[in-house]
């Protein structure tokens, strides 16, 4: 399910908008109504990324720990590292300093109204950079499971994937990275193991090219030409050219 080579089809877009008590009653009812999924591709023959692998390894983790995903991501993730910011995103719930997504269109930015619950273990979660950074922190002291583990699950697999983690060379370099969004908003991490080089980067507007902009920094911090082509303002670049990855391997 981590490798994203389950071959089960991805489901998430048949779980209802939910607050997250109720998605996990949604996960109940979509199993019993489809006790026998076909698969799609046969387990470990194909790299098919999927919201619904991560749905099905929170609902995993509730029966292994009788925890919900909130409530184990906080007392087992987040609290023992200091995140304390970081929380499953409720859009009804008052949250002093919370970020507004937007949007571009018609030439300008447009706030986005979103009822979005569904993403459950898929995602669904509102941190900071500073958060971010201790969770990183603590994932790479061993804080959470054996570093061993660790080091299993960012080997790549099928499509340059790891368990949780694109693993590819960019600037020369191995970068573990990972990229998400929902409306209103883009995220990406990318750390460069060698160089001990984390960067994080939330912005508050969707489809921001936040990958190319990690390489971009990437870039700057390690004292490389920041313009991967020959066009005058290196931001006017198209995205792909400023942050060509590879296969590790």
């Amino acid at each position: 399910l981590l490798e994203h080579t389950s071959g089960i089809p991805d489901l998430f877009g048949a779980l209802p908008e939910a607050p997250l008590l109720q998605t996990t009653a949604e996960v109940d009812r979509l199993l019993s109504e489809r006790p026998s999924i076909p698969l799609g591709t046969a387990p470990g023959a194909e790299y098919v990324y999927s919201n619904f692998n991560y749905v099905l390894l929170g609902y995993l983790l509730r029966s292994a720990t009788g925890a919900d995903w909130e409530s184990y991501l906080r007392d087992n993730i987040l609290e023992p590292v200091g995140a304390v910011d970081t929380r499953y995103y409720d859009v009804w719930s008052a949250v002093p300093r919370r970020a507004r997504g937007y949007e571009w269109a018609e030439g300008g930015l447009r706030a986005v109204e979103t009822d979005d619950h569904s993403a459950y273990a898929a995602g669904g979660l509102e941190s900071t950079v500073d958060d971010l950074r201790r969770w990183h922190e603590g994932l790479h002291r061993g804080d959470f499971f054996p570093l061993p583990l660790l080091g299993a699950a960012l080997e790549p697999n099928e499509g340059g994937y790891g368990q949780g983690w694109q693993i590819v060379r960019a600037l020369g370099r191995e970068l573990q990275n990972h990229t998400g969004g929902i409306g209103g908003f883009a995220s990406h991490i990318a750390w460069y193991p060698a160089e001990e080089l984390l960067i994080v980067l939330l912005s508050n507007v969707e489809g921001s090219t936040v990958k190319a902009l990690a390489c971009d920094l990437a870039r700057l911090t390690l004292g490389m030409d920041p313009s991967p082509t020959s066009e005058p303002d290196w931001l006017a670049a198209p995205a792909a050219e400023r942050c060509v990855q590879e296969p590790l391997r």
